[in-house]
């Protein structure tokens, strides 16, 4: 798939240069470019359509060759125009100085001093074998204007909800509908910061910088659990060891910092997901390094209730306590009990609550859940008589004495906590290690129990979350 995209997403002095960049591929010898003037674009789930949508206005055609990522232009065309027809600052990333570019009567005609920009890119590359030619038009416009009405600088709030349809995500979707400017639908943290970054329709109201952006999906201590691209079916969630290994991913490298100022936030509505700073601070790299980012410290959950004969959404923090065990097997009443009061025994939680939180009465919750965990290790770090043995077949072929050598090295040398899992070996009941090119991964499994109930303060009332509330949310940077 060929890519390419054009920026700042809103431009409020047309003397300063719109900016061009090929994406993919790295190399053609036969592209053009079409800069055109959009009269339909899509937003979100919808399109947005300007006037009749009658059609595209071509401006300009850009034909020429891709090396490195760089467009080397050879021919330009340029659509005539009136001699006072307003003009863009254009330039391709790579080149120094930009060059002026008249804007058509027929785009001039259907604007009132606003344009919506995008491109039609098409390009002929090598892929494998075989030569392709392949077309690629921008999703969304970027727009050119003059921002000179201090009245429409009010802030917009935008939320985007994970595609997951469950109830979490309907009852959320209900709470925000009311609160929110636009509500969107995002499957990628690449989705959203394509929009972001580019989707300047979003803007509605001519902003200069983006206010708050909710995004609203799963998580825990550990993971954000959002798909950091589109296309990815394997990897569902987000966690420190992949955004080291994404880190230079060309779908990541967007211009997103500008769009952004110090009134801006980004906040990550996913559970638990605000007491792990390490993981907030890389986050935060994703969308610029310069924006705010804030994340709950405990169970977030939307609700509603019955007042007047109509529902009343809410938002809420729910108190969790749990343990682990290794394995699959639930733990018995009597144990889970136990468990509980050995772990949090300044709960202030009497038995009489234990045991209500146990059977999920009222208002509490009781989660049975399974969760599973792969550790991978070079196998170059094993001991030269495992690593020989690891080596010399297939994981499917070993014995069951080599597993138990594995899984008892692996006990001994246990790194203690990671930045991202803060747990011990004796939390997992492993199972038979594999192997998968040159690294051998160990696979855990432990049954967790959560027993939850609303968060109340000390007179009784529901605690409402509070973004300026260091003791409700984590934020990067560090409070």
């Amino acid at each position: 798939m060929i890519r390419a995209s054009i920026s700042p997403g809103v431009l409020n002095d047309p003397t300063n240069p719109l900016t061009i960049r090929i994406h993919t591929p790295r190399r053609s010898d036969d592209a053009e470019i079409r800069l055109i003037e959009m009269d339909s674009w899509h937003f979100g789930r919808d399109t947005m359509i300007e006037g009749s949508g009658s059609g595209n206005s071509l401006i300009a055609t850009f034909s020429g060759t891709i090396d490195r990522r760089r467009f080397q232009v050879e021919s330009e065309t340029f659509t005539e125009t009136s001699s006072d027809a307003p003009s863009i600052s254009l330039k391709f990333q790579g080149e120094s100085s930009p060059r002026r570019v008249a804007l058509p009567s027929s785009a001039i005609s259907r604007e009132g001093g606003e344009f919506e920009l995008g491109l039609e890119f098409e390009a002929r590359y090598r892929r494998g074998r075989r030569e392709v030619t392949q077309q690629y038009r921008t999703r969304w416009p970027v727009f050119v204007r003059n921002f000179t009405d201090p009245a429409l600088q009010q802030r917009l709030i935008i939320t985007f909800l994970a595609r997951k349809r469950d109830q979490y995500r309907q009852s959320a979707w209900e709470y925000w509908r009311p609160r929110s400017d636009a509500l969107l639908d995002a499957n990628s943290v690449e989705a959203i910061l394509d929009a972001l970054s580019n989707q300047a329709h979003l803007r509605a109201l001519h902003m200069t910088a983006w206010g708050e952006i909710n995004i609203v999906s799963h998580a825990n201590i550990n993971q954000w659990l959002f798909p950091l691209f589109r296309q990815n079916n394997t990897v569902n969630f987000i966690d420190e060891n992949l955004l080291i290994d994404q880190s230079m991913d060309v779908r990541l490298d967007l211009p997103i910092a500008e769009a952004f100022d110090d009134n801006s936030r980004v906040v990550l509505r996913g559970c638990r997901l605000g007491t792990n700073q390490f993981l907030l601070n890389n986050i935060r790299l994703l969308f610029g390094g310069s924006v705010k980012i804030f994340a709950p410290k405990h169970i977030q959950y939307y609700g509603y209730d019955y007042r007047q004969g109509r529902r009343w959404h809410r938002e809420y923090f729910l108190e969790s306590y749990w343990f682990t065990v290794p394995g699959r097997a639930i733990p018995s009443f009597r144990i889970c009990l136990q468990r509980l009061r050995d772990k949090y025994p300044d709960s202030g939680i009497d038995d009489r609550e234990w045991r209500l939180l146990l059977r999920g009465t009222g208002e509490r919750e009781r989660h049975n859940k399974i969760e599973r965990l792969v550790y991978p290790l070079p196998v170059e770090e094993l001991p030269a008589s495992l690593r020989e043995q690891v080596m010399r077949r297939g994981s499917r072929h070993w014995s069951n004495s080599l597993r138990r050598r594995l899984n008892s090295w692996l006990r001994d040398n246990w790194p203690g906590p990671q930045p991202t899992y803060d747990t011990v070996y004796t939390d997992w009941r492993w199972v038979n290690p594999i192997r998968r090119g040159n690294y051998i991964g160990w696979r855990g499994i432990r049954r967790v129990v959560d027993v939850r109930r609303p968060m109340r303060d000390e007179h009784g009332n529901m605690v409402v979350p509070d973004l300026s509330n260091s003791d409700h949310y984590g934020r990067a940077p560090e409070w």
